[in-house]
């Protein structure tokens, strides 16, 4: 401890030291004067004469004791006199400075610990930013880990496709040796398919070994930024960050290490390429040869006119077998007596199963109004196409009772089924043409009722420019019309030129039925329709330079079973097990599953059929605009997001489809297809308006939004409701086109694998509550949506995880524990959400993505209790193809603390900063507003780039700060509150 202070006789007075010398004059005065009043006192000091003599010998003597201490070393002690007037005031004037003194040293030392506490909160700020940053750094080093993994992997690919490469070169050599005789040429030619298909696995492995480059060298960029990051941060700490910078420099090293492992993979890559060069000349050698091949297989042409001869016999038989149908119908009715019998049976059966009585009623009824229609088109052979139906079902129930009939059944029923197939291709041409006429007239009454309301609206109608509305997306179905006559029609004349469409057992197209009558459909797993497709887009996008593609009925779909000439009996059209699929049959509602593609049978490839036509337009599309494809499909396989969105097909227009779509965007954002959404306001049936306003609430809030219906329906465009359903429409919409900033979610979707729509257990995986939530959806992690998705409802409950939840518009605050709340939902409103510690982008709306990049911008700022939150921006030219990989973009940070921000900010002080990441997408937007929730004490100024804002405004009912300010955001900017 220190040395305690001492006054002016050198005895120990507390809390003196400091004082001493700026009394130094007045010490000595006091000295001084002690020592004239003990020698020379005046006559107030006198004492009585009767005590004079004493008194006398006592000062003559005093000289004398005074030199016997002085030659003996001893100290002098001196005595004042504290009644003198001049004592007095000095220990008056003393006391006061003291008292002064001993003031003014509290005051500071409660300066000093209001400074030591203020250090201490701020040194555990800092060892939570410290914890937080070692856990970067923790996930630095398994991103490492992972791409060292990667990188082996990568180098097990380039072994394998070493090995395959000298597989190719001896699969050559062996069918260089087996070109000889004419019995080989078959094998030969399927030789020669085997080592395409080989090369076309090589060539996606060298593309997806390519990719995995980017993405290394992706994931270096990326370490290097934040390490870069983790060293300026290092320089705004004190010193007990210094086990951070060594974990850093660790981190350099190992990022050095795996750059020179890249170029190490380079080079092996080129050696790899250099090779497949020469597998490439290697395979135009075997093209040559498969030209000779081919010559010698324009011989065997004459053998195939034989089987088509063959088959003109085969059709003359068929014709003489339907003659024979009619004197079966006489032996159908007698068998139909006795089916009669034998329901009489099943009856009696069916009274002993209790539990399925229902069923068997709705079954009976469904089967007599079938009957009924059937018996209204005069189609007698349907009826018994039926009725045999019904007899097959009703033997399979039966058949260990009725052991001796199932011979003679089985033989009536296969004559049967041979009879009525020729009836069933007559009742499926009348369905057609009768669901033809019914959409005409649908077609027709809806052009005439729209007629009438334009007419109705033509005083309301106002022109907007070309310019509000760029975008343009056809819609194209799978099948190619085959109707025409040759030269008609260059899609099909081109594609049945280069064989790109699916054929069927006899070699020929396989013909179905879609809306525009017979048509075949492209086989996208064949290299050469990937061309055939960009060929015919090409052609297209010049006559009308179209924007995307909107790809339907692509599963593919088909308005005849299997095919207009039906499909072969055999294991793949009726497998042992057949899945629960529409109609119960493979070749229900689409193409015969033994039909042939180029891979294999359509029976292995029919899920893949969407996923490869999103390959081949995304292909194409980027060919054709040299711009990023926009792609919606209906049919989707694992990996479809990477080349495509989604949308949910015909949903019916109820509440029950609205509460559907929620799960079935999460669900596709985890499936990897970010970009997905349902027809708002339901597509079949017409809709309700509060339905309508619902779903358009909902809508808002999906990945990919658009409001689409059925031909015949209610229209459901908002100015086709009432101005209170309109206004709350608009209202739901401007959050959407204001938001469009978080185009940085969709980013990562496709940087990082992140989800645009999230469902709450991926966010909060510890919390038990959210594992069941489907009735919410969060954007990103920061933003909370909670709709009303049942009819006649004002109120809603919504889950909140424990912590802060600022409503959207900042007029209410949710401090939740993690449990459920009942929130006001009346119609004009939807419930959004802002989890504190986010920081969200917004931008001014226009009429156009093209026309709002140009507005301002304004930040919503959602804190934390300690006054911590955070935010990010991506931003592009919103069109170019890989400005990510390419290092075209821009990407902003926003960081808002109260202690923890790095220079500019003040320790202490509340604050906004915003970090810049490089290029010039950003030049002209201004960020005009900054929206702050949770302020929870009023500022007494705000400060915008050290500049004073003076028209700032607080609302202490909501504890939220706006202030408005006109900053670029291209440059760095600092915004702080006290």
């Amino acid at each position: 401890m220190a040395e305690p202070p001492r006054g002016c006789h050198g005895a120990a007075r507390p809390r003196w030291r400091s004082l001493c010398p700026s009394l130094g004059s007045t010490c000595s005065r006091a000295r001084e004067w002690s020592r004239t009043g003990s020698h020379h006192a005046g006559p107030s000091s006198e004492l009585p004469s009767g005590h004079g003599s004493p008194g006398r010998e006592r000062a003559a003597e005093e000289p004398e004791r005074r030199k016997r201490r002085l030659r003996k070393g001893e100290t002098e002690l001196l005595v004042l006199d504290p009644e003198h007037p001049l004592m007095t005031r000095f220990q008056a004037a003393l006391k006061n400075y003291l008292t002064k003194q001993i003031e003014q040293v509290n005051l500071d030392l409660h300066g000093m610990r209001t400074a030591m506490k203020s250090s201490k909160e701020q040194r555990e700020e800092l060892g939570v930013i410290l914890f937080g940053a070692q856990q970067q750094l923790g996930q630095l080093e398994e991103e490492l880990q992972k791409s060292h993994e990667r990188w082996w992997q990568a180098a097990e690919a380039r072994q394998q496709l070493e090995e395959e490469l000298q597989a190719l070169r001896a699969a050559h050599k062996e069918m260089c040796h087996s070109t000889e005789g004419e019995r080989k040429k078959v094998s030969t030619m399927q030789t020669q398919r085997n080592l395409a298909l080989e090369l076309l696995y090589v060539q996606s492995m060298d593309e997806e070994m390519h990719h995995r480059l980017l993405l290394m060298e992706q994931s270096a960029r990326r370490a290097e930024a934040d390490r870069i990051r983790a060293e300026v941060e290092k320089k705004k700490q004190d010193i007990f960050l210094d086990q951070l910078t060594r974990r850093v420099q660790q981190l350099q090293e190992q990022i050095a290490l795996f750059e020179a492992q890249l170029v190490a993979q380079a080079e092996d890559t080129k050696v790899t390429r250099q090779a497949i060069t020469e597998a490439g000349l290697e395979v135009q050698a075997i093209n040559m040869e498969k030209k000779k091949l081919m010559e010698h297989w324009n011989s065997s042409l004459a053998g195939m006119k034989q089987r088509d001869e063959a088959y003109v016999v085969t059709q003359e038989l068929l014709s003489n077998y339907r003659r024979d149908l009619k004197s079966l119908e006489g032996d159908i009715h007698g068998c139909g007596r006795s089916i009669r019998k034998e329901e009489e049976k099943n009856e009696n059966l069916v009274r002993l199963l209790t539990r399925s009585q229902n069923d068997a009623s709705v079954s009976r009824r469904l089967i007599a109004q079938c009957l009924l229609e059937q018996e209204a088109l005069q189609a007698q052979t349907g009826t018994y196409t039926r009725v045999l139906h019904e007899t097959e079902e009703a033997l399979s129930r039966t058949r260990m009772d009725q052991a001796a009939h199932l011979n003679e059944l089985l033989a009536i029923r296969k004559g049967i089924e041979k009879g009525t197939y020729a009836n069933e291709q007559l009742e499926s041409e009348i369905l057609a043409k009768l669901q033809d006429q019914r959409i005409s007239s649908k077609v027709a009454k809806h052009f005439s009722q729209l007629a009438e309301k334009l007419r109705n609206r033509k005083s309301d109608l106002v022109w907007i420019p070309p310019t509000c509305c760029p975008g343009f997306v056809p819609l194209q179905d799978a099948g190619i019309s085959s109707s025409g006559p040759p030269g008609t029609y260059k899609p099909y004349d081109e594609g049945l030129r280069r064989g790109v469409f699916i054929r069927n057992a006899t070699g020929q197209p396989l013909v179905g039925k879609v809306w525009p009558g017979p048509t075949v459909f492209p086989d996208f797993t064949n290299p050469e329709t990937h061309e055939w497709w960009h060929d015919m887009v090409k052609d297209f996008h010049e006559q009308v330079p179209f924007d995307g593609m909107w790809l339907d009925m692509n599963e593919p779909s088909n308005f005849v079973e299997g095919s207009q000439d039906g499909c072969p009996n055999n294991n793949l059209e009726h497998p042992p097990y057949v899945p629960g699929v529409f109609g119960g049959r493979l070749q229900a509602g689409t193409i015969c599953a033994s039909s042939q593609q180029y891979l294999s049978s359509h029976y292995n490839l029919h899920s893949l059929y969407g996923l490869t036509e999103a390959m081949a337009s995304h292909s194409a599309l980027l060919r054709v605009r040299g711009k990023r494809p926009f792609i919606i499909s209906r049919s989707t396989f694992a990996g479809h997001g990477r080349y495509a969105g989604h949308w949910t097909g015909d949903v019916g227009s109820d509440w029950q489809q609205l509460y559907y779509s929620i799960p079935e965007v999460l669900l596709f954002n985890l499936f990897g297809v970010p970009l997905v959404g349902a027809d708002i306001c339901g597509f079949l049936g017409d809709t309700s308006e509060e339905l309508c306003v619902r779903w358009t609430q909902l809508g808002a809030f999906y990945p990919f939004m658009r409001n689409h219906n059925d031909h015949g329906t209610r229209p459901q465009e908002p100015f086709a409701f009432s101005p209170r359903a309109q206004a709350a429409m608009r209202s739901a919409l401007r959050p959407r086109y204001s938001l469009l900033p978080s185009y940085t979610l969709f980013h990562r979707a496709h940087s990082a694998g992140h989800t645009v729509a999230r469902p709450l257990f991926l966010e909060f995986p510890t919390d038990p509550n959210t594992w069941t939530v489907d009735r919410q959806l969060l954007w990103g992690g920061g933003l909370l949506i909670t709709p009303v998705l049942e009819a006649g409802q004002t109120k809603v409950s919504g889950y909140f995880p424990a912590g802060t939840w600022y409503s959207l518009t900042g007029d209410s605050t949710i401090h939740s524990k993690g449990q459920w709340i009942l929130l006001p939902a009346p119609l004009d409103t939807i419930n959004v959400h802002v989890r504190a510690g986010h920081i969200l982008p917004l931008q001014e709306p226009a009429f156009s993505t093209a026309q709002s990049r140009g507005k301002g911008m304004a930040l919503v700022v959602a804190l934390t209790p300690d006054g911590f939150a955070r935010g990010e921006l991506f931003w592009d030219d919103g069109d170019s193809w890989e400005s990510f990989e390419m290092g075209d973009y821009t990407e902003l940070l926003f960081l808002a603390s109260n202690h923890t921000v790095p220079s500019p900010c003040v320790p202490g002080t509340p604050c906004l900063s915003q970090l810049l990441r490089a290029s010039a997408h950003l030049d002209g937007v201004l960020l005009e507003a900054v929206t702050v929730l949770g302020v929870t004490s009023p500022p007494r100024r705000v400060l915008a780039n050290g500049a004073t804002v003076r028209d700032f405004s607080y609302r202490s009912d909501t504890q939220v700060l706006t202030v408005p300010v006109s900053l670029p955001m291209w440059e760095q900017f600092v915004i702080s509150w006290s």
